[in-house]
């Protein structure tokens, strides 16, 4: 895709993570400060190590470029932010849902480098619906929430 790959990560990389570690928890202070609850969610994206041709097609991050991070390279750096928010979230004990571990990297999901598609956005809701039904209502099992989310009336219930 680019006439000069880049796979090494920028030597700054541990500072730009301290630096986002700070603007997470200055987010959670303000937000406690306002009695506001706070959820943080991970970002997902199709980047990995060995990315199927048909994946790599859709990747528009660095089409013309003369020089870019390859696909490893930005899965490694996403990858460093998506685990500096959960350990901030964990920190601070704020509520984290890890997107980028739960959703499939394929085409059903994204419709290019970090954009969920139709089936993307559903799976998402779902994700969402069932966490926010189980701490709304937490006599709910996520099983029951799940089945809520789909309109299965359970009679057990």
């Amino acid at each position: 895709l680019s006439k000069c790959p880049i796979s090494e990560p920028p030597e700054n990389l541990e500072e730009a993570l301290s630096v986002y570690k700070q603007n997470l928890r200055k987010i959670v202070s303000l937000c406690r400060s306002r009695q506001q609850k706070v959820l943080m969610l991970t970002q997902p994206t199709l980047y990995g190590k060995y990315m199927p041709e048909e994946l790599r097609k859709v990747l528009w991050a660095h089409i013309n470029e003369k020089a870019a991070y390859t696909e490893e390279t930005l899965a490694f750096l996403v990858d460093a932010y998506n685990e500096a928010m959960v350990q901030v979230c964990r920190d601070e004990e704020v509520d984290c849902i890890d997107l980028a571990s739960l959703l499939p990297k394929n085409n059903r999901t994204f419709y290019d480098d970090c954009h969920f598609n139709v089936s993307g956005c559903e799976r998402v809701a779902d994700i969402l619906h069932d966490y926010f039904l189980t701490v709304l209502s937490p006599q709910l099992s996520p099983c029951q929430a799940g089945m809520e989310r789909k309109g299965i009336k359970n009679e057990g219930t």
